[in-house]
C-alpha cells in the first residue's frame, strides 16, 4: 500500500464536539494489494470507548467524527476480515445502556458491523438464550460466508465459547459442543478464527481447569469447523510448561495453519509460543525470545506463504514494552528488526496482515510521556518497515 490510508471512526448518537483521548488498532485485513481495514477503540474525554477503523485510500489519510451504538457505554472492535476491499465485517462488543440512571450495567452483547465501499452498517450479531454477556475477539471470511468467535457467560459458572457464521443476510448461533476432559473446566474462550473455506475453519483459544490439590491450569484450545459442527483438535501443549494461551492463527492452506501466542513457564517467566498443523496432527514450533527479556507474546500471525509466517507481538525490556516480530521460512523462526514509532518510550505491536509475501501491513500501540496510548501503522516492503501514523479523530487529510 504505497497508498496513503483513510481514517473513518464510527458510531451513531455521539456529539461530533466530543473530544477524544488516544486510540489504539487491534486487528488488520489486507483484501488485496494496497488496501487494507484496521480496526480498535477510541478513548472519549468523559470515559467512553468507540469504535476505531482505519480504511487504506491512495488519497491519503482523512478522519471522520465517531459513531457509537449508544450515546453511553464503551464500544470497541476486536477483528476485522474481508471478502473484498468493497465488503468487510468487523465484530467486537459494546455494554447495553441501562434502563435508569445509576442502574447497574445491562450487558454486554456482541458489536458487529459491514463494511460496503463507502459506509459502516450496524448488522445485530445472534447470542444464546440467557446470556448476561458475550463478546465477539475474531472474524475470518471465506467464499460468501464468515465465522466470528468469541465467549459468553450466563446464568453457570465461568464463560463458554461463543461462534456465528454470516452468510450475508443475518447471523446464526454455531457454538461448540460442551468441553469434557474429566476435570472440571470453568472457562473456554475462543480469540481467533481462520477459514480456507465456508466448510473449513480453525478457532483457538484457551480454557482454564481444576487439578487436584494444584490449583488452575489453562491450555491451549483448538476447534476444526466442518460446514456443520465444531469437533476440538487436541493442541500441541507440551506438558512440562505451565499455562499456554493460543491469540491468533493463520491458515494458508486446506491442510496447514500456525497457531501463536504465549506461555507461561515454571519459572513465572512469560515467552512466546507457536504450534503448526500438518494434517491431522498439530506440533510445537520451537520460538526464540529478544535475550535478555522476561517476557515476551505474540498477539497475532500472518501466512503470505505455507512456508512463510510473521508474527508480532511485544517483549518487556528495561524501559517499557517493545515491538516484536518474528517470521518463520517453514524450518526455524528468527527474529526481526521491529518498528518502533519516533520518540515513544514503550509500544507494542497487535495485529498485521499481508496481501502477499513482499507486503505486510501491521498495527499497534505506542506510549510517549502519557498513559495515553496512541494507534500507529506499519508497512513491511519485503527489506525494511515504515512507519505510517494512524489520523486522530480531529486531524484533517493527511498524504504519505
Amino acid at each position: 500500500m504505497a497508498a496513503g490510508i483513510m481514517a473513518r471512526l464510527l458510531t451513531e448518537d455521539v456529539p461530533t464536539t466530543v473530544p477524544t483521548r488516544g486510540n489504539s488498532l487491534g486487528a488488520m485485513a489486507c483484501p488485496s494489494q494496497g488496501r487494507c481495514v484496521a480496526v480498535g477503540s477510541m478513548g472519549s474525554a468523559y470515559g467512553v470507548q468507540v469504535p476505531f477503523a482505519v480504511l487504506s485510500a491512495d488519497d491519503g489519510r482523512t478522519a471522520q467524527p465517531p459513531q457509537a451504538p449508544a450515546p453511553i457505554g464503551d464500544s470497541v472492535l476486536s477483528a476485522v476480515a474481508c471478502l473484498s476491499p468493497d465488503s468487510c465485517i468487523a465484530v467486537g462488543s459494546h455494554e447495553q445502556p441501562t434502563p435508569y440512571f445509576g442502574a447497574r450495567s445491562a450487558g454486554v452483547r456482541p458489536l458487529t458491523v459491514e463494511w460496503d465501499g463507502t459506509t459502516w452498517h450496524s448488522r445485530p450479531g445472534a447470542i444464546p438464550r440467557r446470556a448476561r454477556d458475550a463478546g465477539l475477539n475474531g472474524v475470518a471470511c471465506a467464499s460468501s460466508m464468515c465465522m466470528a468467535v468469541g465467549e459468553y457467560r450466563g446464568r453457570f459458572k465461568g464463560d463458554r465459547p461463543l461462534a456465528e457464521s454470516w452468510d450475508g443476510k443475518a447471523w446464526t448461533l454455531r457454538l461448540p459442543r460442551k468441553m469434557r476432559i474429566g476435570e472440571e473446566v470453568e472457562d473456554v474462550v475462543l480469540d481467533d478464527v481462520a477459514c480456507v473455506s465456508a466448510t473449513s475453519c480453525t478457532a483457538v483459544g484457551h480454557f482454564s481447569y481444576e487439578m487436584t490439590f494444584l490449583g488452575e491450569a489453562v491450555a491451549p484450545l483448538i476447534e476444526r469447523w466442518n460446514g456443520t459442527a465444531w469437533r476440538p483438535e487436541r493442541a500441541a501443549n507440551p506438558q512440562t510448561f505451565g499455562d499456554t494461551k493460543l491469540k491468533a492463527v493463520a491458515c494458508p492452506s486446506p491442510g496447514r495453519c500456525v497457531a501463536v501466542g504465549f506461555q507461561q513457564r515454571p519459572n513465572r517467566m512469560v515467552s512466546t509460543f507457536a504450534e503448526i498443523r500438518d494434517g491431522n496432527v498439530w506440533k510445537v514450533l520451537p520460538m526464540r525470545d529478544p535475550p535478555g527479556s522476561p517476557g515476551a507474546e505474540l498477539s497475532d500471525v500472518a501466512c503470505p506463504l505455507p512456508d512463510r509466517c510473521i508474527a508480532v507481538g511485544s517483549s518487556v525490556s528495561r524501559t517499557g514494552l517493545m515491538t516484536l516480530v518474528e517470521s518463520w521460512d517453514g524450518k526455524r523462526w528468527t527474529i526481526e528488526p521491529a518498528p518502533t514509532p519516533a520518540g515513544s518510550r514503550s509500544s507494542t505491536l497487535t495485529a498485521i496482515d499481508c496481501a502477499r509475501h513482499t507486503e505486510c501491513y501491521a498495527a499497534g500501540v505506542y506510549w510517549q510521556r502519557s498513559p495515553i496510548g496512541r494507534a500507529f501503522l506499519a508497512k513491511w516492503n519485503g527489506t525494511g518497515w515504515t512507519i505510517l501514523p494512524a489520523p486522530g479523530p480531529l486531524q484533517g487529510p493527511a498524504r504519505p
